[in-house]
């Protein structure tokens, strides 16, 4: 019984990092110039941002917890495909609790770029023109992809029928 619930475990877990590598694939790919798979999310998600937008007007002035939150549920939709296809990981995950954290971690993780986005805004800007360096970026997540995909490999195809010897 115990060796049924980890072989599905496993299957859960090797499944979520087939998906954020392959995800992280794309990304990188998107980053690179070499895909436009994410803009097509985006594009989805510009029409949502469209009515969504008008009702963040009235949490323009932050000035107290509640308007806080209602911004950030508001700007939680502006397009973006590295924010959907780290949802779409999320919602794989295997309870509520652990989507809520990947989510937490992304945002967490990503903190530092916007604020600096922020601050640096016109230098940023200036360097992410230049393709070299957007090329090298979107390598080095396509590597993460790969490496994340590599991990799982050695258990492909065990799944539910995984044995130890």
């Amino acid at each position: 019984m115990a060796h049924q619930i980890l072989a599905r475990w496993r299957g859960e877990i090797d499944g979520q990092m087939t998906l954020a590598g392959v995800l992280l694939v794309l990304m990188g790919l998107y980053l690179a110039g070499w895909s436009r798979w994410l803009a097509v999310v985006e594009r989805g998600g510009y029409r949502i941002w469209g009515r969504l937008q008008a009702s963040g007007d009235r949490f323009i002035a932050v000035d107290s917890p509640l308007k806080a939150i209602g911004a950030g549920a508001i700007w939680g939709w502006l397009p973006c495909g590295l924010v959907y296809s780290t949802l779409a990981w999320a919602t794989t995950s295997a309870n509520p609790l652990s989507g809520a954290l990947l989510m937490l971690g992304f945002g967490l993780g990503t903190l530092p770029a916007v604020v600096a986005s922020g601050a640096f805004a016109a230098e940023l800007r200036r360097l992410l023109q230049r393709r070299q360096l957007r090329i090298l970026a979107g390598l080095v997540v396509v590597g993460f992809g790969l490496w994340t995909l590599a991990a799982v490999l050695p258990h492909a195809g065990q799944g539910a029928h995984m044995h130890h010897h």
